[in-house]
């Protein structure tokens, strides 16, 4: 039992993390586009470098984090010693 509450406590929440990354990176482009907007403005322009940077780091950083929380799931286990 006590194999399970450590899996659940230290790999989840890295899935969890990876997972809300990807789902920021995948929608990268209208958040560049909302953190970008002045204030009181109806008309902007959102630079391409912005466009990917918001795209593409929480891309990596999710991916990292899910790769993090399937090491952790797999080898932080410990097999019972007999």
């Amino acid at each position: 039992m006590n194999n399970y509450k450590r899996f659940t406590s230290s790999s989840i929440p890295y899935f969890l993390a990876g997972i809300l990354c990807l789902i920021a990176g995948f929608n990268g482009e209208a958040l560049a586009t909302a953190f970008s907007k002045p204030p009181s403005e109806t008309s902007w322009f959102v630079s391409g470098n912005l466009i990917d940077t918001f795209t593409y780091v929480p891309l990596m950083i999710g991916g990292c984090l899910l790769v993090l929380g399937l090491g952790k799931s797999l080898f932080s286990s410990n097999p019972s010693r007999p």
